[in-house]
């Protein structure tokens, strides 16, 4: 079924003067008590700004019609076209290098060359116009006064299901770009010479500016596509990050190691902005009972096959073509993330917010989202959060997302190194570490099980285990001479580290009205991020910390001090309405 966010949407049906009426005194997190709150700061920055009003009402029995754009869409595919000639045009040029064992370092850039990356640029200008066009509304065909029958719970599970795969297959594909520097980074620092942990180059580069320009550039995408998520909606930021991951896929057919960098920082701005937007979606599409678990599940099982595809890629590509084709896996995984587009609806809420409350009825529908007794058990369900609770939360999951970064991009990283050089084998270290992460990846189930339960006690938890976990490793680091014992070391380090992970950004969006929900998801994705630039940058400039012992303690204090402020004052989400449930729920609410 096609999104009807594109078209076959009724855009002029007409509401009754009930609903008209409900709208006069109602406003995003306006709950029944909760006065005194929404006009405080903290109260508007958990509620937002009031929800925009609807179009004016057509005439009895008239057949309202909003502005067609037919054409915006084709020239959005037009300029996917652009994109895909031009990326074709590189593949091209680095094919041409079999001789050379497809090394292309200190290769000039020929004509063929800069028309593609001209075609490129062509062609994103066109898309981002495209999408910004599109996000204003009005790209529906044709509107009715007429709504079909509304769906069975069948359809509604099996709509929900659809989307959640196509969001899980976004996460996997997202996944893979960090994953990837896995397996380059070898053969990059043998094509360009430069210097790694185990083989110093004099006066050259440090391979670990490679992955320091992906990390940076997901750190300043998680703020820019959380902010273009509020502004342009869920569905469209994720289009232009999958746009991106095409466009940058060049990577792989750059001559130079300087010109690696800056595509490689591009491509980290769509994979960074493409989780807040993904985990936003989620939360505004699944009801509360579910909502938690279908986003933990969705997060885990998406990493989990991105970590897969991107080692059966390598396991195929690398032995006979290098590992610069290993960059242009994004051309057919972004055109797969686009293709499904039409399962992938704009977020009701979103609507509502931006006054398309037809629109936003529809699809609510379509995800059992709508209806009066959605409007009867938003008025009687527990309040959400209080305002001022919101900001220590929020602080307090910054600071867990920072820890997690340092660990996950520094400690995890640093642990080969550090258990090299006490004696032990690069493949036993390599063993250990595939085997512990083999067995952490079901525990996502148990995560979300957890969250279902109680969200803040599950991200406390998660981080005060981790933080315990690092805490023993600081005390005693010969626990990592043991190959059994550092094996279940660390499956529980990694299981608290990808709960942690799978929690964090959607206890963030559960926390925020549907104004806010994209950026606050920002901040905390952003979070995880930064803890990575440190970690890379002490990398970059040959500075660790004093053995293993001291890697986990820097990883720790964030954590420990993020859990407590969660216990200090905890804040409930799960199983609870948003904090615009009321509003949104009368808002879509004439549809049934």
């Amino acid at each position: 079924m096609a999104d009807p966010t594109i078209g076959d949407l009724p855009g002029g049906i007409a509401k009754p003067p009930a609903y008209e009426a409900s709208q006069d005194h109602r406003a995003v997190g306006a709950e029944p008590g909760a006065g005194t709150i929404a006009q405080s700061p903290a109260g508007r920055l958990l509620a937002g700004p009031p929800l925009q009003r609807g179009v004016a009402e057509p005439a009895a029995g008239a057949r309202s019609r909003r502005p067609r754009r037919p054409g915006v869409w084709a020239v959005f595919w037009a300029g996917i076209a652009a994109i895909v000639a031009g990326v074709g045009l590189h593949i091209q040029e680095f094919m041409t290098g079999h001789d050379a064992r497809y090394q292309m370092a200190g290769m000039p850039m020929d004509p063929h060359m800069y028309l593609a990356m001209a075609l490129i640029v062509a062609g994103l200008g066109i898309d981002v116009w495209a999408l910004l066009r599109a996000s204003k509304g009005g790209e529906v065909r044709r509107a009715r006064t007429r709504v079909s029958a509304a769906p069975t719970r069948p359809a509604i599970a099996r709509t929900r299901l659809v989307t959640l795969v196509v969001l899980a297959s976004a996460v996997s594909i997202d996944a893979m770009k960090p994953f990837t520097f896995s397996f380059v980074l070898p053969g990059a620092a043998k094509e360009y010479g430069l210097t790694t942990p185990v083989h110093v180059v004099p006066g050259s580069w440090p391979v670990s500016l490679y992955p320091l320009a992906g990390i940076a550039g997901t750190f300043l995408g998680a703020l820019i596509w959380g902010k273009l998520a509020d502004h342009i909606g869920r569905r469209h930021s994720i289009l232009l990050a999958a746009i991106l991951f095409i466009a940058t896929s060049i990577c792989g057919a750059m001559p130079s190691f300087g010109w690696n960098l800056v595509m490689c920082l591009i491509m980290g701005l769509g994979a960074g902005g493409l989780l807040p937007c993904a985990y936003a979606l989620i939360v505004e599409l699944v009801p509360e009972k579910s909502r938690g678990t279908a986003t933990i599940l969705v997060a885990g099982a998406g990493t989990a096959v991105g970590f897969l595809l991107t080692s059966i890629c390598a396991s195929l590509i690398i032995p006979k073509y290098g590992w610069r084709p290993m960059w242009f896996v994004s051309l057919p995984t972004g055109l797969f993330l686009i293709a499904l587009n039409r399962y992938l609806p704009e977020s009701p809420r979103y609507l509502a917010a931006r006054g398309r409350h037809d629109e936003a009825a529809v699809v609510a529908r379509r995800y059992g989202l709508s209806g009066e007794p959605r409007v009867a058990q938003a008025a009687t369900a527990p309040a959400p959060a209080a305002a001022a609770s919101v900001m220590p939360t929020v602080v307090a999951l910054l600071l867990c997302g920072l820890g997690w970064g340092f660990i996950n991009f520094g400690l995890i990283t640093w642990i080969p190194t550090f258990l090299t050089s006490a004696g032990a084998s690069a493949g036993g270290v390599t063993h250990t570490i595939t085997n512990a992460s083999l067995l952490a990846a079901p525990m996502s189930v148990v995560t979300a099980y957890a969250y279902r339960r109680s969200s803040w006690a599950t991200v406390a938890g998660c981080a005060t285990a981790v933080a315990i976990l690092l805490g023993l490793l600081g005390v005693d680091s010969k626990l990592a001479t043991d190959s059994g014992h550092f094996t279940i070391f660390l499956f529980l380090l990694f299981s608290g580290l990808w709960g942690l992970l799978g929690a964090l950004t959607p206890y963030c969006a559960e926390l925020f009205a549907t104004t806010r929900r994209g950026t606050a998801s920002g901040w905390v994705s952003a979070a995880t991020k930064l803890g990575g630039v440190v970690a890379l940058v002490m990398a970059a400039t040959s500075i660790q910390p004093p053995g293993m012992a001291g890697a986990a303690v820097l990883g720790a204090c964030p954590l420990l001090v993020g859990a407590l402020l969660l216990l200090f004052r905890p804040v409930e989400t799960s199983g609870r309405p948003l904090p615009d449930e009321a509003t949104f729920a009368e808002a879509v609410a004439h549809l049934a």
